[in-house]
């Protein structure tokens, strides 16, 4: 009877593979990502290496939670956008940028929607023993045809170059386009402790643009009836004007009125009270 020879027996932890929009889940499976078994004492320092690392992992995760809170009004609004408008969540930098070569070539970057260039950290960062704190070089790819502001930092870079950026393990390098107008969320728990009332709104100068604001019940299909609304901004960059358009659609759970606190980068932020009519400031 023939049998087939019995295979060497190992001992596997998780698979390796690269994280999408964060370096956290990709440092943590280089660092149990397919081994074999080793002597009591070396697992034991990797186990410590690890533990040590757990803090530093907690932050980061928190904080990657926390940004995604913060985009919601624009990724709901981006996700409308590509259901109503036949529009698109995530587009290569090609798409918009046809005109750099570089660009065609980048394959670790996306803008999600047409605001927003995320360069996410897609490669190891940090060797074994390493702390997770240490701040490491990562570059991106700015197209050019197009003024950007480094979200984190707020500082604005020419289209058309390679920059290097200091990264750690919670970093996700997130650049807006000039001309961009971002909604930002409240600090929330789950997506619906709060309700939109008091949003505060980013633009970003150097070039005219716009976007529009959609909100529903956040709940049911009722959109698919007409039951959602849009509010419309526009920023002129030439009299750095930000004109807020009159609300389009209603529907029954609809704030009436709300504010929004509306600023530039690095500059005082102007609160003011909306109805669904027109409105513009002076930024």
């Amino acid at each position: 009877i023939s049998r087939r020879p019995r295979r060497r027996r190992r001992t596997f932890s998780v698979v390796s593979f690269s994280a999408f929009l964060s370096p956290v889940v990709h440092e943590w499976c280089c660092k149990l990502r397919i081994r074999p078994r080793r002597s009591p004492s070396d697992e034991c320092r990797r186990q410590e290496d690890l533990c040590r690392q757990q803090l530093r992992t907690g932050d980061a995760l928190e904080d990657a939670v926390r940004r995604r809170y913060a985009l919601l009004p624009y990724l709901y609004s981006v996700a409308a956008s590509a259901t109503l408008d036949r529009g698109s969540i995530l587009r290569p930098l090609a798409a918009d940028f046809p005109d750099d070569p570089e660009a065609l070539r980048v394959s670790q970057e996306f803008l999600l929607g047409k605001n927003l260039l995320v360069a996410p950290v897609v490669g190891r960062l940090y060797a074994d023993g390493e702390d997770f704190a240490a701040e490491k070089e990562w570059s991106v790819r700015l197209p050019k045809g197009a003024d950007w502001y480094d979200e984190a930092t707020g500082e604005k870079l020419a289209g058309g170059q390679t920059v290097l950026r200091r990264v750690t393990l919670k970093d996700v390098p997130r650049f807006v386009r000039a001309g961009s107008v971002m909604p930002v969320g409240p600090e929330v728990q789950w997506s619906g402790e709060r309700p939109w009332d008091d949003l505060e709104i980013r633009v970003y100068p150097g070039a005219d643009g716009g976007f529009a604001l959609y909100e529903d019940d956040f709940t049911t299909y009722a959109y698919e009836k007409g039951e959602y609304s849009k509010i419309p901004f526009r920023w002129h960059d030439s009299t750095r004007e930000l004109e807020i358009g009159a609300r389009e659609g209603a529907y029954p759970a609809m704030l009436k009125t709300r504010t929004f606190r509306v600023g530039v980068p690095g500059g005082v932020q102007v609160t003011v009270a909306y109805d669904g009519t027109p409105r513009k400031l002076s930024l």
